[in-house]
């Protein structure tokens, strides 16, 4: 009997969710879907020490997020889930939290991928109208 595993978080469908530990401080690129969707995670720090990150499109179905200060022994990541796209008619979210074992080299990344909602394909009547 074939029994897929099915992960929701309230109406949210989990795509996917794991762990990955960084090689050498080395970028984590997830892909995923058809057509392929990548994203490439970046972890830096800079003189600011304030928390935050940037996104780039890199097109392609490519997007390279660069993490600046939130990869440390506290941990740092999303507050929500964040909308990066839209997978197989729906809105595609993604979460993560990234730690640093004191003075090394190595990121531990905790990532989900969300679907939800349904994307709009035209504004109804109602929508319109004002």
């Amino acid at each position: 009997m074939n029994n897929p595993l099915k992960i929701t978080s309230g109406e949210a469908e989990v795509y996917v969710s794991g762990s990955v530990v960084s090689y050498d401080e080395k970028p984590i690129t997830i892909e995923f879907g058809s057509p392929p969707l990548k994203l490439i995670l970046e972890f830096q720090n800079d003189n600011s020490g304030k928390a935050h990150f940037k996104a780039e499109d890199l097109g392609i179905n490519t997007v390279k997020f660069t993490f600046l200060n939130t990869a440390n022994v506290l941990g740092g990541g999303t507050t929500a889930p964040m909308r990066i796209g839209e997978l197989d008619g729906k809105n595609l979210f993604f979460s993560f939290r990234a730690y640093r074992l004191n003075d090394t080299n190595q990121i531990t990344l905790i990532y989900t991928l969300f679907k939800h909602g349904l994307v709009p394909t035209s504004l109804s009547p109602a929508a319109v109208e004002k």
